[in-house]
């Protein structure tokens, strides 16, 4: 605690006009509009009215806790107890007026103040720690309707103004900075807090800052004190309004790679094996290591965003939470996530609830995010008022229990202030001023003259991880994705053993980093997976899958429910799935048309600014996988599905991949392959010159040689229609039409359809015309 002189200026005013009413401390409080203005107006009882002689206090409440006393009158009998017999009183009370009196009289700030006083003094301050922030000088337009808390008017716990110039035991609450703490559960946390705030220094309390550019000193100041505190590396999400700041001046991108971009600049270093990315605009891009004033250096990364405001925050604390992974940060200390939000779009998005409501998943938490929420009343035009319902934009925050500071001062810029403070101390002159000043004009031109002969690399904002990936211009190998026959014997059986004294469920008792997340993907929506058994006596979960290696780490494998959101799910897995390449990391719709719940990220992250143009029907043209979007499949085989999952995590590149799954294929009886189809074993089903591998396009099964006569219809089909289509055809026993599946959809297997197309003479001429039309 800290001694803080009560007649501030603004104290003596309140008190002053609470006097001159000439009444009694009682007060309410109500606002009153004036045209476009609003004021406060305290009203008072008069003397005639005043406050009633207090009546004693019941012998039986004065057992009660310290922290259940609600009132001055209450604290005063109770205090006069305890001077007559100090064991009747609760132990907390005994201690609690020990320590007060003890600190009172070797605390020569304290003039003449009684146990009394200070006990109201203290209902005084618990009015501060949780309405101060009511008074507090936050709205500079003056455009919010804000009633004062009458209880935070000193005269009404009975200070006159005789009394202003007395020093309390107290602390600040208001002014030009708001705490909002006391709604936090956690005593150890709230008390934590409060010795804080209530032990100003000057450090802390002297700095005067002004607006939104007092995030960039901030935010410096922030990430070194992180960096003192071991913090290794800090993911950034923020909007495009302030990022070339952050960048230049915090993330300490090159100034001559920004002038650069924004030239026009030339074209990337040709850096072979180097993974180019983003596609996204030139000042949303940064990864560097920064030194900081302690000595240290700290990784910042600045995740690339759309213009869509706050569909950044679950993909940077996704990324976030993959590098904890792979930094083995299990105590979730050496990474963190900052998020940078305006005050509209955080009131007003859903997905920042979405993205705060993850924190404390087991499988989500990073162990704590900073939020910085910028005032944008300049430039947003909607008023407060028409924007959100509460009271301010951060009090969904509350909801978590989590901190909240509110900030404003109405000062000149930080730049000037902090000149004039190094004026008055003579730490500088007004010579030194200007030779700084000039030296920054200086390093500025520099850097641009410098910029028309930079030449940036390839890898933008991806870390080290991605090297040696395939970039769009380059060819990448087919690979075989099949496996030895004697790992899947092992993994067949890791997967279907229990332990002894393991009692699942009847009905599943048969039944590189990988991890699933999703609404039910323990089980499965269809009760078609079961990753998780559930012992049916205890209670005890059960991953087979985490038991396939000998000591396995526990997240290798991670299969996880996820909160019922689509939104922020799915972008914290594609944040998650930045950090490495070397993970499978896949995220379940639980129905197909939930998928449109996350809609946002597929169309910001997931797909391109230009539409994909169909390439020429052209078997050469190989590129075609890796200058597209994404990857569309509808698989119809078990040994399919299994291939095209490995191919995603053996590809010499990464692009999203968008799988297809009917749930009536689950139980489909004819919807299952054989255990060699999975493996490399020359000549076992699908094994060819290249290995074991997904397929594109499956031919009809029942034709085999390179020209089948008497075909009149060929059907190219996707997905489970192929089985509907096959059972038609064995029932009227039609011989003569061919089902061709097709099982990748985008990019679209051009080379594959014209050589099936082929192998049908009578008809390829007459489809060949039909497509050049």
């Amino acid at each position: 605690m800290g001694w803080l002189r009560a007649g501030s200026s603004v104290a003596k005013l309140a008190i002053r006009r609470t006097l001159s009413q000439g009444g009694s401390y009682a007060t309410r409080s109500r606002v009153v509009p004036s045209q476009s203005r609003y004021f406060h107006i305290t009203v008072f009882k008069s003397k005639a009215q005043a406050a009633p002689v207090p009546r004693p206090v019941p012998l039986s409440k004065l057992t009660d806790s310290f922290l259940d006393g609600t009132s001055s009158v209450y604290l005063e009998e109770l205090q006069r107890t305890w001077e007559s017999d100090p064991d009747s009183v609760d132990e907390s009370w005994d201690n609690f007026f020990r320590n007060f009196v003890g600190q009172a009289a070797t605390s020569p700030g304290i003039s003449g103040q009684t146990i009394q006083e200070s006990m109201r003094l203290l209902l005084l301050v618990r009015a501060y720690q949780v309405n101060g922030h009511m008074k507090a000088k936050l709205d500079p337009l003056g455009l919010e309707e804000r009633e004062i808390p009458y209880d935070l008017d000193p005269a009404l716990y009975g200070f006159t103004e005789t009394e202003l110039d007395r020093e309390f035991f107290l602390g600040a609450y208001c002014g030009s900075i708001g705490f909002k703490y006391m709604h936090i559960a956690d005593r150890e946390k709230c008390n934590g807090l409060r010795d804080k705030i209530e032990t100003p220094t000057p450090i802390q309390y002297n700095r005067q800052r002004q607006g939104g550019e007092t995030l960039i000193p901030g935010m410096t100041e922030m990430f070194d004190r992180a960096a003192d505190l071991r913090v290794e590396s800090i993911v950034i999400g923020m909007p495009h309004r302030g990022r070339l700041n952050v960048l230049g001046n915090v993330v300490r991108k090159p100034l001559r790679q920004i002038f650069s971009e924004f030239s026009g600049g030339t074209k990337h270093v040709d850096e072979v094996g180097l993974y180019t990315g983003t596609g996204d605009v030139k000042y949303h891009l940064g990864t560097y290591d920064r030194p900081t004033r302690g000595g240290k250096r700290i990784h910042l990364s600045l995740v690339a965003n759309p213009s869509h405001l706050e569909v950044v925050d679950p993909v940077g604390v996704g990324k976030t939470r993959a590098k904890q992974y792979y930094s083995n940060n299990v105590d979730r200390t050496k990474n963190m996530a900052v998020l940078i939000h305006g005050d509209g779009s955080f009131a007003g998005q859903g997905v920042v609830y979405e993205t705060l409501h993850l924190s404390a998943l087991i499988n989500y938490t990073t162990g704590g995010t900073i939020d910085i929420v910028v005032n944008n009343q300049m430039k947003f035009t909607t008023d407060p008022r028409e924007g959100r319902s509460s009271q301010y934009c951060t009090d969904v925050a509350k909801a978590l229990n989590a901190p909240i500071f509110h900030i404003f001062r109405n000062h000149p810029s930080a730049l000037q202030i902090y000149q004039n403070k190094l004026l008055e101390t003579g730490q500088v002159t007004e010579e030194d001023i200007g030779s700084i000043s000039q030296k920054v004009g200086s390093i500025l031109n520099e850097e641009f003259l410098a910029s028309k002969d930079y030449l940036p690399k390839r890898r933008d904002w991806l870390s080290a991880y991605w090297t040696g990936f395939k970039s769009p211009e380059q060819l990448s190998r087919v690979r075989n994705t099949g496996v030895k026959p004697e790992i899947l014997k092992n993994v067949g059986k890791a997967i279907t053993t229990l332990p002894d004294n393991f009692k699942p469920h009847k009905a599943v008792k048969k039944g590189n980093h990988v991890r699933l997340t999703g609404q039910d993907v323990e089980r499965g929506t269809f009760s078609h997976r079961h990753s998780v058994i559930h012992d049916q006596e205890t209670g005890e979960q059960y991953c087979p899958l985490d038991r396939v290696t000998i000591n396995q780490n526990a997240e290798m494998f991670t299969v996880s429910n996820s909160s019922l959101s689509e939104f922020g799910v799915l972008g914290f897995e594609l944040g998650y799935s930045m950090e490495n390449p070397n993970s499978l990391v896949m995220w379940e719709a639980q129905f197909g048309d939930f998928a449109n719940g996350a809609q946002v990220i597929f169309d910001q992250f997931m797909s391109d600014d230009h539409p994909f143009v169909r390439p020429e029907m052209d078997a050469t043209l190989r590129k075609q996988i890796q200058e597209c979007n994404w990857q569309v499949v509808n698989v119809t085989t078990s040994a399919n599905y299994f291939h095209v999952l490995r191919r995603q995590i053996h590809r010499e590149f990464r692009k999203p991949l968008i799988v297809m799954a009917p749930k009536n294929l689950f139980r489909h009886k004819d919807c299952r392959s054989n255990l060699s189809e999975f493996d490399d074993v020359q000549g076992h089903p699908g094994f060819d010159k290249q290995g074991t591998q997904f397929k594109r396009l499956i031919k009809d099964q029942n034709m085999q040689s390179d020209l089948e006569e008497g075909i009149r219809g060929l059907v190219l089909c996707s997905g489970k229609v192929y089985y509907e289509l096959d059972d038609e055809w064995k029932k009227n026993n039609a011989s003569d039409v061919a089902t061709c599946r097709v099982e990748q959809l985008c990019p679209f297997p051009y080379n594959l359809v014209q050589r099936e197309l082929k192998r049908y003479p009578s008809m390829y001429s007459e489809l060949k015309l039909g497509l050049d039309l």
